[in-house]
């Protein structure tokens, strides 16, 4: 693995091409908005054990396309998930004012959630669109959502759904 860090990532294109990243640690450093591309043609992608981190204020845009990717960390900012990929871990925790938003009408399947705002500052957990459910599959354990305002997001899979000083609006 490797230590690397981009203002942004573009992995846009139609040709062949692999990206190796195994036992990584990315940093994307992007100014207000970082746009990670991952589309669904052409692209493999091997990055087992990679920990991906966001790391500027702003919104971050990470399109999944239907790749599985490792383990996503977005330390500042808000961040939007497009597509129907997979992760091990998605990590967005700290004080409120920030939004995760997740494809509406789209699973995005997970191994580990850790979603936490703050008490008296909660996290925002949203659909791209208002009154169409985004589902989160996890399989088994718990997923906790800590502090956090919830609107229209579903929990599938098998796992235990626990909410700690959350709403669901």
């Amino acid at each position: 693995g490797h230590a690397v860090t981009f203002g942004r990532i573009d992995l846009s294109g139609a040709n062949t091409r692999t990206l190796t990243l195994d036992s990584s640690v990315v940093t994307v450093t992007g100014g207000t908005t970082t746009v990670v591309i991952a589309p669904t043609s052409g692209l493999t992608l091997s990055n087992t054990g990679t920990t991906y981190t966001l790391t500027a204020a702003g919104t971050h845009t990470w399109a999944m396309g239907s790749l599985a990717w490792a383990a996503l960390t977005c330390s500042a900012g808000s961040l939007t998930l497009t597509g129907t990929g997979s992760f091990t871990t998605l990590t967005m925790t700290g004080a409120g004012g920030r939004t995760l938003t997740l494809p509406a009408s789209a699973t995005i399947t997970g191994a580990t959630l850790n979603l936490s705002g703050v008490a008296g500052s909660l996290l925002s957990v949203v659909s791209s669109s208002a009154g169409s459910a985004a589902t989160i599959s996890v399989a088994s354990g718990t997923v906790r959502f800590r502090y956090c305002s919830v609107q229209d997001i579903t929990v599938t899979g098998g796992a235990s759904f626990l909410a700690i000083g959350s709403t669901d609006v």
